[in-house]
C-alpha cells in the first residue's frame, strides 16, 4: 500500500484506541462517545478504515458513537471529500457493533464576514454548532500552503480571491488545518473577503484540549503529487499552544522533520520525489508531538500526548528507510557521591 494509505490506516488504530481509553477512564463514555470529522482525502480514508474495525467486536466502546461534520464540503467535483458524504460507511451497518448517529454540517465552505453571522444564525447551522459542545475527539489533517495541489489555495484561486491569498502569503502562512490558515507559532488571523465555515476556530482548539478534548492529527503525503509535509508538521508542533495531542504521519515527514534538509543524512533521507508512492514508507510513525518536539521543535510543544508510541530504537542505530524513527535520549547521569565527614568534637 501507499504510504498514503498507511496514515489512514494506522489513524484508524490510533482513533479506536482514543475511544476506548475514553469508555474505560469514565463511566459517562459507555453510553456515548462523540467524534468530529474533518475534509478531504486523508479524512474519507481514514473513516472507511475506521468503519471497517468497527464490523468487528471490540473491548471497551461505547453503546453509540456520534459523528460530527467539522467542516462543509469543498470540492463539488469530488464530493467525498465532504466530511458529511463519510457518514455513509457508519449508516445503517447491521454488521456494526456500536449504534451510530450524526450531526451534519449543510452549509457552504467558505463564506463572507456578513455571511457568516447570518448562517450561523440559520436553524440547522447553529444546531450543528451547539452539539459541537459535546466534542471529545477531533479528527483531522492539515495541508502545505506552498503546495500547488493545496485544497484551500485551489479553492481561493477558483474564486478569484488572489488578493486573500496574497494577504496570507505575506503573513507567512505555512499550512492549513479546518481549512484555516495556519504560521509557524500560531494561527494566522487576517481579514480576508471569504474565509471558512467551520464548526471550530483554531484559536478555539486549546482551551478545548485543556477541557479534555483530543485531537488526532493524520499528516500523510499530498495525494497528486506524493510530496512529504514537513513543513506543516513544524508549524503544528511549533504553536504558542497545543492544537493537537496526537499525531499519526509517514515516516519521509517525520525524517524530514527530524533531520532538516541542510544536515539530513543522504542514506537515512530517501528522496521521495524519485519515488513512486508505494516505496515512499511503509512504515508509519505514531509518537507522541512532545518527543517529535524535543528533537526539533519548541519546547512549548511538549503539551501534546499519543495514544500510542512505539518503542525507541538501541543507541547507535541507524534507522533504515520506511522504518519509525523514535529520538534518541541522553542518558542519565548519577550524581556525584558525597565523602561522609566525620562527626565534631
Amino acid at each position: 500500500t501507499s504510504s498514503f494509505d498507511d496514515v489512514a490506516a494506522r489513524g484508524a488504530d490510533v482513533l479506536v484506541r482514543l475511544v476506548q481509553r475514553r469508555v474505560r477512564e469514565q463511566a459517562k463514555y459507555r453510553e456515548a462517545v462523540h467524534i468530529g470529522f474533518a475534509g478531504g482525502h486523508a479524512m474519507r480514508k481514514l473513516a472507511r478504515e475506521f468503519a471497517q474495525r468497527l464490523r468487528t467486536p471490540l473491548p471497551d466502546m461505547p453503546q453509540k458513537l456520534v459523528f460530527h461534520a467539522m467542516v462543509a464540503g469543498f470540492n463539488v467535483l469530488e464530493p467525498g471529500t465532504n466530511p458529511n458524504a463519510f457518514f455513509v460507511y457508519f449508516e445503517d451497518d447491521p454488521a456494526m457493533h456500536v449504534e451510530t448517529s450524526f450531526v451534519c454540517l449543510l452549509a457552504p465552505p467558505m463564506v463572507t464576514a456578513e455571511a457568516l453571522k447570518e448562517l450561523e444564525e440559520q436553524e440547522a447551522i447553529r444546531d450543528a454548532f451547539v452539539l459541537a459542545r459535546d466534542l471529545d475527539i477531533i479528527v483531522t489533517s492539515a495541508g502545505e500552503w506552498s503546495d500547488e495541489h493545496n485544497t484551500l489555495r485551489q479553492y481561493m484561486t477558483l474564486s478569484r480571491a488572489e488578493d486573500d491569498i496574497a494577504a496570507l502569503d505575506a503573513r507567512n502562512t505555512v499550512a492549513d488545518m479546518l481549512w484555516q490558515p495556519l504560521g509557524n507559532t500560531g494561527p494566522v488571523e487576517v481579514e480576508t473577503g471569504t474565509r471558512a465555515l467551520t464548526l471550530l476556530k483554531l484559536r478555539e482548539i486549546p482551551q478545548r484540549i485543556r477541557e479534555g478534548v483530543r485531537v488526532l492529527m493524520c499528516l500523510g503525503p499530498c495525494l497528486k503529487c506524493h510530496r512529504s509535509k514537513e513543513a506543516a508538521l513544524r508549524a503544528l508542533l511549533g504553536q504558542t499552544e497545543p492544537i493537537i495531542t496526537d499525531l499519526v504521519t509517514d515516516s519521509v515527514t517525520a525524517r524530514r522533520y527530524l533531520y532538516p534538509l541542510e544536515h539530513r543524512p543522504a542514506a537515512v533521507m530517501p528522496d521521495q520525489t524519485a519515488a513512486a508512492p508505494a516505496t515512499v514508507a511503509s512504515s508509519i510513525l505514531t509518537r507522541p508531538a512532545a518527543a517529535l518536539g524535543a528533537a526539533g521543535a519548541p519546547d512549548r510543544a511538549h503539551g501534546a500526548t499519543s495514544a500510542d508510541a512505539p518503542p525507541p530504537q538501541a543507541s547507535g542505530a541507524q534507522p533504515a528507510p520506511g522504518e519509525t524513527v523514535s529520538p534518541k535520549k541522553k542518558p542519565r547521569q548519577a550524581p556525584p557521591r558525597r565523602s561522609r565527614k566525620g562527626g565534631g568534637g
